[in-house]
């Protein structure tokens, strides 16, 4: 609910979405919701990156080996 619902919900007056709709039309009104985002499906296949470190993460020395994690792109 909206604060206008709530306010007029508070006062004591029915209000289902049914009445608001009329209401609504009566005041020549209407809605302005945002649409649902519709995320695309990736159409190339992922290229195969080698994998340079084959899991050995054991380094001698600092600033040898960077990793990192990229997943919230």
């Amino acid at each position: 609910m909206n604060a206008c619902t709530k306010s007029i919900v508070t006062e004591g007056l029915p209000l289902s979405r049914y009445r608001a709709a009329r209401r609504m039309m009566i005041l020549d009104l209407m809605s302005n919701q945002q649409p649902k985002r519709r995320y695309k499906k990736a159409e190339q296949p992922h290229l195969s990156i080698p994998n340079l470190l084959a899991r050995q993460f054991g380094v001698e020395a600092p600033n040898k080996v960077w990793a990192g994690d990229i997943t919230y792109i």
